[in-house]
């Protein structure tokens, strides 16, 4: 997943999430996300910033993004979920700081 920030030439700024190599079927993927979508020209998911900015929780909103993007990905993939996970996360997050667990 990734921030584009605009140019002249795309000027509106999105998050955007691919997986590589492409798979025919992520165009049919559906993302939770209400304001996402896949763009096949870029065989990218698309979520506007501005979706992002005037949600009421922009960081559901994101994180639903990513995950989805992710599933859908790891589904057309038919990728191995157990090796590619962590099962024991090593750290916990708080606002404060990161903390080793």
């Amino acid at each position: 997943m990734g921030f584009w920030p605009g140019n002249a030439a795309a000027p509106t700024p999105i998050f955007y999430s691919y997986a590589y190599p492409n798979r025919r079927a992520l165009p049919e993927a559906k993302n939770s996300t209400r304001c996402s979508f896949y763009q096949p020209k870029l065989h990218e998911f698309i979520l506007p910033y501005d979706a992002v900015r005037t949600a009421e929780k922009p960081d559901k909103v994101l994180l639903d993004f990513a995950q989805t993007a992710y599933d859908a990905c790891v589904k057309a993939g038919k990728w191995d979920r157990d090796a590619l996970e962590e099962k024991n996360q090593p750290f916990a997050f708080s606002s404060a700081a990161f903390v080793i667990t």
